[in-house]
């Protein structure tokens, strides 16, 4: 039946058609679709512009369409979404805080203590500005906490507020010294200015900026005392906010916040606030087992609310046996002694191209990312990735940070990668991986030679997934995904690829001048003179052994130790002159 609406006609428009032409009334539709009354109608008046696919595809069944009307109405969502391809680089500073959740509940205690700490940084008087360490299990809601507090508009901050990630659970968690760096940057101070700075002389700074900002700034994930201690600012009316799983104690002089499981009745009013009093008001012993069996941890507790929020046809009775199967539940997950794998085991039911995506997602660094490398991982176009990306974002298995970026809790990417491991086996996880390794450092060559005299503008190909039109736009990538590529270097270096190594390195040569503060030169020459030496080529280690020599020298300066990065610079330079010798 025809419905008198092209495919180029605006997403609600299309739908409502379609709705029409079946004969079809919006609560008929919820009946067959299992989509709420509210969501159809802001779809159909344009309020809601960013169904995910799975929503479409739960329409598309409701609307009993074929598989040409289902891909136009797929196509006109994508087409209501702001934003070109391919993808660049985003423009925000790196340390801008992610969106909160909007329907936060509880923790009023803990709030009404730290909005008293804001005020009281705010007023300036006291010695030193207030500290304050949030420290609980993970999934508790310590990042979400402190978002919160930064957000409402009650708390004084007119400078904004800052959030850096300081990694302490990882391999290598972020150092003092480069989260001052990062945060000098997000406020004003180049890199240039930076380079020139000794560590001391950066630190003075950082303190000096700090003390001019009325702001809020949370130290997220911190793994030790001497991650943040440097950090801590000694006069003005900065408020930090510590996230910890430990408590920190060697901190001295700081307001300490724990978090442990939600009340009974805060854990409630969550499940309320997400899925919708009526549904958890008409199953109150229904409602009381999902919480149950989520621990009353906030984070499980999202992730069951909003598998059942975005399922209208489901009871809270068919969601509590879900999370009661055994068969699809990892025991050896769990928060403390709050067992959360039985909310995380949703994801077993996601529809199979979002439940893959999100194994593979465990394949990508710690830390936030873009929708390019999930693409590249999952072997999919960049719209059908974004579909899926949004799927697991409303399916509360994904957190946002920043614009057009994710996060994975790294409790969910734990329980991610032994679903990959259990389902997806060796051979593919090491496929995708492998794809994604050659793909970032393809980009991050040609990023690169935007810096490089006898190359500039990479050619033109209509399939690249990143911007990369110009040497702001390199330069964005290249910062926004530091992490990424360089693991990706990394794993290369680890499988022999010494060319591929060497050539990332070359490509970043000139680059590297423009962002000195970096801190990983270093390890980027020493691995490429090595891959040089691997290759019989004297030329080329000695061409990085004096990168290094640099890299060293910048690095040695940073921890103001003028003899030794005059050492290190003069010894590493010989030793490339005595390559050559040798050759």
């Amino acid at each position: 039946m025809g419905t008198g609406v092209g495919i180029t006609a605006p997403f609600g428009r299309l739908l409502r058609a379609l709705r029409q032409s079946r004969r079809l009334t919006i609560e008929e539709l919820v009946e067959a679709s299992g989509i709420s009354g509210r969501a159809i109608g802001d779809m159909e008046r344009g309020r809601s512009r960013r169904p995910h696919r799975g929503t479409i595809t739960a329409l598309a069944q409701g609307l009993d369409l074929d598989e040409a009307a289902h891909a136009d109405l797929l196509a006109a969502a994508r087409a209501a979404r702001p934003g070109a391809r391919p993808a660049e680089p985003v423009r925000t500073t790196p340390h801008t805080l992610p969106r909160g959740v909007r329907d936060f509940v509880g923790r009023q205690a803990e709030l009404t203590e730290l909005r008293a700490l804001a005020r009281e940084a705010a007023e300036g008087a006291v010695v030193a500005p207030p500290v304050a360490v949030v420290s609980g299990p993970p999934g508790s809601g310590k990042t979400s906490l402190a978002v919160r507090l930064a957000e409402e508009p009650s708390t004084p901050c007119p400078d904004g507020a800052f959030l850096v990630d300081m990694r302490g659970l990882d391999e290598r968690p972020l150092l003092a010294e480069q989260a001052v760096a990062g945060l000098l940057g997000s406020w004003g101070v180049g890199d240039a200015e930076l380079a020139r700075l000794t560590a001391e002389e950066r630190l003075a700074r950082y303190h000096d900026v700090a003390a001019r900002r009325c702001a809020v700034l949370v130290l997220d994930n911190a793994g030790s005392e001497a991650q943040v201690r440097p950090l801590l600012p000694r006069a003005g009316r900065l408020l930090v906010v510590v996230t910890s799983r430990r408590t920190l104690a060697g901190l001295e002089g700081v307001r300490r916040v724990t978090l442990g499981a939600l009340r009974p009745r805060e854990s409630a009013a969550l499940l309320r606030a997400v899925v919708g009093a009526g549904r958890v008001d008409a199953e109150p012993r229904a409602a009381d087992v999902v919480t149950d069996l989520c621990g009353h941890l906030p984070l499980a507790l999202r992730v069951a609310a909003n598998w059942a929020a975005t399922r209208t046809n489901w009871s809270l009775e068919r969601l509590a046996g879900r999370l009661a199967d055994e068969d699809c539940r990892l025991d050896a997950l769990s928060a403390g002694d709050l067992k959360v794998n039985s909310a995380f085991a949703l994801s077993c039911s996601l529809a199979p191209e979002a439940a893959r995506m999100f194994r593979l997602l465990s394949l990508l660094p710690a830390g936030d990312f873009s929708a390019a490398p999930a693409a590249v991982l999952a072997d999919l176009p960049l719209p059908d990735t974004e579909d899926l990306l949004e799927e697991l974002l409303e399916s509360g298995l994904l957190m946002t940070s920043g614009q057009s970026r994710y996060r994975l809790h790294d409790l969910l990417r734990l329980y991610a990668a032994a679903r990959r491991r259990s389902e997806d086996g060796q051979e593919r996880s090491l496929a995708a991986r492998s794809r994604l390794r050659h793909w970032l450092l393809d980009t991050a060559v040609l990023a690169g030679r935007w810096y490089e005299p006898d190359y500039g503008m990479p050619p033109a190909d209509p399939g690249r997934l990143v911007a990369l039109e110009d040497r702001e736009q390199a330069a964005r990538w290249i910062r926004a995904e530091g992490d990424t590529w360089l693991a990706a270097y990394r794993e290369a270096a680890a499988h022999g690829e010494h060319a591929r190594v060497v050539e990332v390195a070359e490509a970043m040569h000139w680059f590297s001048d423009h962002w000195v503060s970096w801190g990983h030169w270093v390890e980027v020459y020493e691995r490429a003179a090595t891959a040089g030496a691997a290759l019989g080529d004297a030329a080329l280690e000695a061409t990085h052994r004096n990168y290094l020599a640099w890299a060293y020298w910048a690095c040695a300066r940073r921890h103001d130790d003028a003899v030794e990065a005059a050492t290190s610079a003069l010894r590493l330079a010989r030793a490339a002159g005595d390559v050559l010798q040798h050759a």
